[in-house]
């Protein structure tokens, strides 16, 4: 589980660059809502992974 920790965490960054990069560019509003949903997964998915970590202790 630590392994995974980083790559969820660097991709829900990716996420939140491409959001403001979509923003700048003023992408369409499907671009957006891409983003929006990459992030809220990467912070599932961090969530998930630190409740784990804290089962195993």
């Amino acid at each position: 589980m630590r392994q995974t920790l980083p790559i969820v965490i660097l991709g829900t960054s990716a996420w939140f660059i491409a959001l403001v990069i979509a923003l700048a560019v003023n992408a369409k509003s499907t671009s957006i809502w891409i983003c929006l949903v990459g992030i809220g997964l990467g912070l599932l998915g961090t969530g998930y992974i630190l409740r784990g970590m804290r089962r195993k202790r």
